[in-house]
């Protein structure tokens, strides 16, 4: 018995092409996950929980051009986030939420209490107003960063280098069907 992380099992599906090796014939590893059914509709994910992150984390790791954007990132340095969703007019109290990245890969993804009981290189912070907007596509990234919507601590040469793989970071946020709770 071999025990493999999702992002493990996601760079193998991507190697691999998704080719499942004849354990199942006719099926591939790279199918999407089954989706959430509601009259015909997929059903939004809660935003922000651990179901939507994972849902993010899922579709990261299946998205061959954040791969390719991302390459390199976390290699020789901590490339993992915090991302802190502040308090605002919606939101109730502060949320964070850990992100590992290397190298095109996302893992372990999940919320955390003390973001100071994480290994993290970077910290991206703004309102949760403006995550809403972030994840809905109608503020970018790195725009986000040099217009003051949104705050970095890390080193902001790295980020700027890896500019593409946020744009796809943020893309892949914005294609998921989601529920605001706040």
């Amino acid at each position: 018995f071999i025990s493999v992380t999702s992002a493990q099992w996601n760079k193998i599906r991507r190697i691999t092409g998704g080719i499942n090796a004849g354990n199942v014939p006719g099926e591939r590893l790279n199918e999407p996950p089954p989706i959430q059914e509601n009259g015909g509709k997929r059903m939004a994910i809660p935003f922000p929980t651990d179901e939507w992150i994972d849902e993010w984390e899922e579709q990261l790791n299946a998205n061959q051009e954040y791969e390719e954007t991302s390459e390199g990132w976390g290699v020789d340095f901590n490339g993992n986030f915090i991302f802190h969703l502040q308090a605002d007019d919606r939101l109730p109290e502060d949320r964070y939420y850990f992100i590992g990245l290397e190298d095109g890969d996302a893992f372990d993804c999940r919320e955390v209490d003390d973001p100071e009981d994480t290994d993290y290189g970077f910290i991206y912070r703004g309102s949760y107003a403006d995550w809403v907007r972030l994840t809905e596509g109608e503020v970018g990234a790195i725009d986000g960063l040099m217009s003051g919507v949104f705050e970095l601590d890390g080193d902001m040469q790295k980020v700027l280098q890896y500019s593409d793989a946020a744009v796809n970071m943020v893309e892949t946020a914005s294609q998921i069907e989601t529920d605001y709770q706040y």
